[in-house]
């Protein structure tokens, strides 16, 4: 796995060291859609629609808090995800003490391996000469539990990764974060699916779970069907939450908020405007 701004772009795995200790109360609807609109303003990703189906799992309520709490100051959001950046002359993709330093173009993005998005408290240059979060060196693929601890070793990159699903109110269970009653046996490519009210999907042959009414309060498991098979934490069904389907009116975004259409004035959060579907200040 890349560094942190990688996992965020890309919605890969989310986590930390040992002993994280709960990720707070459940998020109410309200708050994941200002969340996710302020995620889609500062730290970007695929659009607000993206986060609701992506993002929002990987992500503790204390953290979406923090980011909420942050508003339209865009560095202190990043910095709720343990990540900034920086236009410089030349950019060096690198490790910087226990930074994780990535480039594009000139653009030099900074994740600190102890943040939320973390896979280990130490960054280290990887098989493929990239820098990138773990724990240690390895050889050997592996997917174990070290009490709430999910660990993982990528042979490929030499290195060991580990989450603590407690960060999110998630349990380990051979391996992978899940809510109870997961880690038994899948077979690997299995598409993302509802089990009841969870999101279950299939990480490294094992069965994880993610109940939506725990973490979400009154959300439920929503399957898409089209253009392929999916399954997210929703609130209905009345729109599909397609990536970069946002629009603007005015200063106003427009988007389909986990199944329900939404929408918020980019002023009223301390932006300037709506552009392209996300709210900037110019």
């Amino acid at each position: 796995m890349r560094g942190i701004v990688i996992a965020v772009l890309l919605g890969a795995c989310s986590g930390g060291g040992k002993g994280g200790g709960g990720g707070g109360p459940a998020l109410t609807q309200d708050e994941l859609t200002q969340g996710c609109v302020l995620f889609g303003a500062c730290i970007g990703g695929d659009g607000i629609n993206d986060c609701f189906t992506d993002v929002a799992p990987l992500l503790s309520a204390n953290v979406w808090r923090c980011i909420i709490a942050a508003g339209s100051d865009c560095t202190a959001s990043r910095a709720c995800i343990g990540f900034a950046f920086e236009v410089v002359s030349v950019c060096t993709e690198r490790c910087d003490g226990n930074t994780v330093v990535e480039c594009d173009g000139n653009a030099e993005f900074r994740g600190d391996c102890s943040g939320p998005l973390g896979t280990g408290s130490t960054c280290f240059i990887d098989n493929f000469g990239r820098p990138a979060c773990g724990v240690a060196t390895c050889t050997a693929e592996s997917h174990t539990c070290d009490g709430t601890v999910a660990q993982e070793c990528d042979a490929d990159a030499g290195l060991l990764g580990e989450i603590d699903c407690a960060d999110r109110n998630l349990e380990c269970a051979n391996g992978v974060c899940t809510s109870p009653g997961g880690g038994a046996a899948c077979t690997a490519g299995t598409a993302t699916h509802c089990s009841g009210a969870a999101v279950e999907s299939c990480s490294n042959s094992v069965a994880a779970l993610y109940d939506c009414p725990t973490h979400i309060t009154g959300s439920t498991c929503v399957a898409i069907t089209t253009p392929f098979a999916d399954a997210y934490c929703g609130f209905g069904t009345a729109c599909v939450p397609d990536k970069g389907t946002e629009t603007c009116t005015g200063n106003t975004i427009n988007f389909c908020a986990a199944g329900v259409p939404g929408s918020v004035d980019c002023t009223s959060l301390g932006f300037t405007q709506c552009l392209n579907g996300r709210c900037v200040t110019l």
